[in-house]
């Protein structure tokens, strides 16, 4: 009789053990999944509609930006005629760069000493030729903008294809850039775009016939902005042949509404030389006149939209990278952000900057006093997050990471990631990265305290 209660007792304890475990464990699966939807957030927003920043400010940030960032260049305001000491200048430290470091191929062969030669003679800039006069274009196609005039690879690591050294950017349709010099076989254009000066594919751009006819097409008044994380242009009212994609941030010349859609002006090549076009977009396209309000509520809305968008290094491939992303999302707002990650630190105001024996804990309370959510960046050693918010104690982050640690009974791992995804900011805590909190090195804010 006493061993019959005993195995009832146990059994009922098991059951009641299992019926806790199995409870504790859906809602903890419910929390991960609620944390990965917008509403969950947007609920937590005190005042999710409230403006930010106005246009006036947005401006006045964008030229702040434009001043401080060596890199940011107004493509509109460079001198007419290119300096050729200067451009033999840039491109022989281009190659003395790749020259004097080991690089691989896509096969996992080293890079020779002749394949550099052979770039050297395309890209020969004449000792006594007259310098040239600038000219400028349209992309009318997403390009990339690279170190060199080849779209062959420079690898660190011969076994990981995913980031190639030559890679800079892209760019997408309907940017403006200054044009200063050609390859010899006149199928790479050096250029200086908002962000970068690099080679890109010629076959990808239009030449203006001068600076103004340029410069009207990018300033086109009305204009729209993609909202979604891409649309489809097609070349006729029925929507049936596809020209091009534009991509969130992107701003859409001449945007009005016609009764299949949207219609937009789009900028295309004839033999070399920039014409306009009327590019059709469906109904339901994610695209909007004019740039949205800058509201916590719209980032976040945005910054949803992109999650589970693929990582590619400089946007080399379909996606983008960390600080890519970010300057997709700010672009709907109207504010430019500089490209890269170190850049985007230094953009507003930078709340600290960490030395590397502060405590976890110290950064965590500097974190929950002062950063915001949704306009606050958290920078790492080549890396960029915008900083989500506090949930049951943790602090998230949304980013795009190519690979994270994580503690397993078994020691550390590297997961695969390569993707826009939420993190908490302990990840990777116990193991030899360290966790984010650990590695993060500062913060910075894009508005000021008044416009909380």
């Amino acid at each position: 009789m006493g061993k019959r209660l005993f195995r009832s007792k146990l059994r009922y304890y098991f059951v009641i053990a299992f019926a806790f475990f199995f409870v504790c464990v859906h809602i903890g699966l419910g929390e991960i999944r609620s944390l990965e939807t917008a509403t969950t957030w947007l609920k937590r927003l005190p005042a999710p509609d409230r403006i930010l920043l106005n246009p006036a400010q947005i401006n006045q940030l964008n030229q702040s930006i434009q001043q401080n960032i060596p890199e940011v260049a107004d493509v509109f305001n460079v001198p007419s005629q290119a300096s050729l000491p200067q451009l033999r200048v840039i491109f022989q430290d281009a190659l003395n760069k790749y020259r004097s470091q080991v690089y691989y191929d896509d096969q996992g062969n080293q890079r020779n000493v002749s394949f550099f030669e052979n770039l050297a003679q395309e890209i020969q800039v004449p000792t006594l030729e007259r310098s040239p006069s600038v000219q400028w274009g349209v992309v009318t196609q997403r390009t990339s903008v690279r170190a060199l005039p080849t779209h062959e690879v420079c690898l660190k690591d011969p076994t990981d294809t995913a980031f190639d050294q030559l890679q800079y950017t892209s760019l997408s349709p309907g940017e403006p850039m200054a044009i200063y010099w050609r390859t010899q076989n006149r199928q790479w254009a050096f250029v200086q775009s908002r962000f970068y000066q690099g080679w890109v594919s010629v076959r990808d751009i239009a030449i203006g016939r001068n600076k103004e006819e340029v410069r009207q097409f990018a300033q086109q008044e009305p204009f729209g902005v993609v909202t979604g994380t891409e649309v489809s242009v097609y070349a006729d009212p029925q929507q049936q042949r596809r020209i091009l994609d534009f991509e969130m941030g992107n701003r859409l010349a001449g945007l009005q509404r016609y009764e299949r859609g949207w219609k937009v002006l789009v900028p295309r090549q004839r033999n070399g030389w920039l014409v306009f076009e009327t590019g059709f977009l469906k109904q339901d396209a994610d695209v909007r006149q004019g740039y949205l309000p800058m509201t916590q509520g719209h980032i976040l809305l945005q910054a949803f939209k992109l999650l589970g968008q693929p990582y590619s290094w400089g946007g080399q491939w379909h996606g983008d990278d960390c600080s890519g992303y970010l300057v997709k999302l700010f672009r709907t707002f109207g504010l430019s952000l500089p490209r890269d990650s170190y850049q985007q630190a230094q953009v507003g105001n930078i709340l600290q900057q960490f030395s590397p024996i502060l405590s976890v804990e110290a950064k965590k309370n500097l974190v929950s006093t002062q950063a915001v959510p949704l306009v606050t960046f958290f920078q790492l050693k080549g890396h960029i997050m915008l900083y989500l918010g506090q949930s049951q104690g943790q602090h998230y982050v949304i980013h795009a990471p190519w690979k994270e640690w994580e503690w397993t009974p078994q020691g550390e791992r590297q997961v695969s990631v390569a993707r826009m995804t939420i993190s908490k900011m302990n990840t990777g805590d116990k193991t030899s990265a360290g966790s984010y909190w650990q590695q993060l090195i500062s913060i910075n804010k894009l508005i000021q305290k008044r416009n909380l």
